[in-house]
């Protein structure tokens, strides 16, 4: 549907985004003018592979021969590489092609060969990895500024202005994180941004996880800040059931674990229950996340 509005009424860009892979997802059928993978982490393994070798290969099905590319990690993995040697694909890696330096004043600076951008404002999204991800898409707007210039004062804007509900969306008094995070790399991003933000209350979580997850291991990454667990599966068909969540949870050792018959009920509890420097954290799923945030609007 997506893809017939945009051939009744084309735009000037069109960005798409993979749903799952790359080589076999529906949205391949596109001919990209420069095709972006921001990481490859151990996710949809049942589908994508067993490792990141297996799971770049899929990913990098959506490159294409002689068109550019864009990788934003360091250390891709090889099968991601041989794939843009094999197409002749024009492969830009984060720390080798393009490179980010942290200054100072809050700002930070962006070059490669062919462009290069001093004093930037920091991104307004939450979590340090955000310059990375801004960094990337700044290599892919250079290898398309023949046509499709940007001007500098669009991407401070961008920088200043993106908002995304539901990644390391925060709300204060009390304060709450909104984190969609349901892989072990997500969510060891958001134990390390909870960590550098704790106010010295306890900390609750609010988690839902489908039950093709690995969600003891999430479980595990999130063990060591949370004080109070509420636990429900979001109404979905694949979601693990909340006495699964109760069971690994009392498995690796924790001591308050509460059980809901939804997530709305265990976000309205659980934020109840807040003092004043009290924290809670709402992850596991794109589902668990949405339906918390319905239940936030519902107590405005």
């Amino acid at each position: 549907a997506a893809l017939w509005m945009i051939a009744q009424n084309p735009p000037e860009v069109a960005i798409l985004e993979i749903g799952l892979g790359g080589r076999l997802d529906v949205v391949n059928i596109v001919e990209p003018d420069v095709s972006v993978i921001t990481n490859v982490a151990l996710d949809h393994m049942d589908w994508l592979g067993h490792d990141r070798e297996q799971i770049g290969f899929e990913k990098a099905g959506i490159f294409r021969a002689q068109r550019p590319a864009v990788y934003g990690e360091s250390i891709p993995p090889a099968s991601v590489v041989q794939q843009a040697q094999a197409l002749s694909t024009h492969l830009f890696i984060a720390g080798q092609n393009f490179h980010v330096e942290t200054n100072a004043d809050h700002t930070w600076s962006w070059h490669s060969a062919a462009q290069s951008y001093a004093q930037l404002p920091l991104p307004a999204l939450q979590g340090s990895y955000q310059i990375n991800n801004a960094a990337t898409v700044l290599m892919a707007l250079t290898c398309l500024q023949d046509r499709l210039p940007v001007a500098r004062e669009a991407i401070e804007y961008g920088l200043q202005h993106c908002q995304l509900l539901g990644r390391l969306y925060c709300l204060e008094q009390p304060w709450r994180v909104f984190d969609v995070a349901h892989n072990p790399h997500g969510v060891a991003v958001l134990q390390s941004f909870l960590a550098q933000h704790q106010l010295g209350g306890k900390m609750h979580a609010v988690v839902g996880v489908m039950r093709d997850k690995a969600s003891a291991e999430l479980l595990a990454l999130m063990l060591p800040l949370i004080s109070e667990w509420h636990v429900a599966a979001p109404a979905v068909a694949r979601a693990a059931s909340a006495e699964r969540l109760q069971q690994e949870l009392q498995q690796l050792g924790a001591e308050s674990v509460h059980v809901y018959p939804s997530i709305a009920e265990a976000y309205q509890h659980a934020r109840s229950q807040l003092a004043e420097t009290d924290q809670l954290v709402v992850f596991g799923s794109f589902f668990t996340v949405a339906e918390a945030l319905r239940a936030e609007d519902s107590t405005l």
